[in-house]
């Protein structure tokens, strides 16, 4: 499944209402675009994050358990856990409660 069928996949799921879904088809096309314009030996978290940084002109941050996370680390999650920040996939899978 390629770049592009993920983003038709979000459309599908957001026009069916299945925002959540939406979003993590949307994410995971984000994220392989991001390895495919950083190709360089870099982790995905960090070519994810910088595409983001460079592409959405936005400074925001999230407040999480009483501390300010940068948008982008709460929307990136490798699912180990070995990451920092939250990470919105655990928030979804609840292996860390969204509150």
């Amino acid at each position: 499944m390629g770049i592009v069928d993920r983003v038709q996949d979000a459309e599908l799921l957001w026009e069916a209402g299945r925002r959540e879904g939406a979003l993590m088809s949307a994410l995971i096309a984000f994220a392989a675009t991001a390895r495919r314009v950083r190709p360089e030996p870099i982790k995905d978290r960090d070519a994810f994050e910088g595409l983001f940084r460079d592409a959405i002109e936005l400074d925001l941050e999230v407040e999480f358990r009483s501390k300010s996370w940068p948008v982008e680390a709460i929307l990136y999650c490798d699912d180990s856990g070995a990451t920092p920040g939250p990470g919105l996939t655990r928030c979804f899978t609840g292996v860390v409660p969204c509150t």
